[in-house]
């Protein structure tokens, strides 16, 4: 299996998009 530089930003992207949901939801609950 060959590593795609394309596909590693993606996973990379997907990453950040995952975390910067996560923390906005983490600061919607916490300022309730």
């Amino acid at each position: 299996y060959a590593t795609h530089p394309e596909h590693l930003k993606v996973v990379e992207f997907i990453k950040t998009v995952v975390i910067s949901s996560k923390v906005s939801d983490y600061r919607t609950l916490s300022s309730i």
